[in-house]
């Protein structure tokens, strides 16, 4: 599969900017809103974005703001702060766990293709490649977008709402230059070579930070050929370390 789009959505204040976009996701956590931004920015270049496989990788905790502000009281234990009501918002908590971002972006492009909500956990966004590489294989779809949003939680005492990261990535059997190369970039496979010792680092549960530093690294690129992108381990699930295997002509 070949990768048409990326996107990188960091800056809260780029939603504001956008008045339809942001009438749609104001309601949501930042996690959600960038990702959204993201997924719209790459679903533009798709030929029929109604059509294409969706594979969303959620937010480590979605839902509304204040949802979230609860669930991290009541895990780190309260720290002598009274617990408070928080607001309810049936639409935003049902969707607690992981598919406000792939739902609201399913609604937007209308699709009822193949989708798949997958979590936060550590390595889950080359689980997320190695779906879109075998759905396109196998010409179930003819193109697909893998979205992923953050939260800032490196601050324990920060707000639901000061900081996040998404990406967004349009692939498709189709070959065509991927803008910031100015040539293709098929993705040839991903492989998964057997640990002969334990990984180190720990991995960390980050839904797009792997995926934006390939994104990155994609972009330093400067010759033609076959390049393999070997994931760091923080970006990994721990247990092995994936492969990528690209070709750039």
């Amino acid at each position: 599969m070949y990768l048409i789009r990326s996107a990188r959505w960091d800056d809260p204040a780029e939603l504001r900017q956008r008045p339809e976009l942001w009438r749609r996701v104001r309601r949501f956590n930042l996690p959600v809103q960038l990702a959204l931004a993201a997924g719209e920015e790459v679903a533009a270049a798709a030929e029929d974005p109604a059509r294409a496989a969706l594979l969303s990788l959620a937010p480590c905790c979605s839902g509304s703001p204040e949802f979230f502000d609860a669930a991290r009281l009541f895990g780190t234990g309260n720290n002598g702060a009274r617990f408070r009501t928080p607001h309810v918002n049936p639409i935003l908590t049902l969707h607690a766990v992981d598919n406000l971002a792939l739902s609201a972006l399913a609604i937007t492009l209308g699709n009822q293709a193949y989708g798949l909500g997958l979590g936060g956990g550590a390595g889950q966004g080359w689980v997320a490649l190695e779906v879109a590489w075998e759905r396109l294989a196998e010409e179930r779809e003819a193109e697909a977008l893998v979205m992923a949003g953050d939260q800032d939680a490196a601050n324990p005492a920060s707000p639901a709402n000061t900081g996040g990261l998404a990406v967004a990535l349009l692939f498709a059997r189709r070959p065509q230059p991927y803008p910031p190369l100015g040539r293709t970039v098929r993705l040839a496979a991903v492989n998964r070579p057997s640990a002969t010792q334990p990984v180190e680092p720990e991995a960390r549960p980050h839904a797009a930070a792997g995926l934006a530093a390939l994104l990155a690294a994609l972009a330093d690129v400067s010759t033609t050929g076959r390049w393999v992108y070997r994931v760091p381990a923080e970006h990994g699930d721990g247990r092995d370390r994936p492969e990528l295997a690209w070709e750039v002509t």
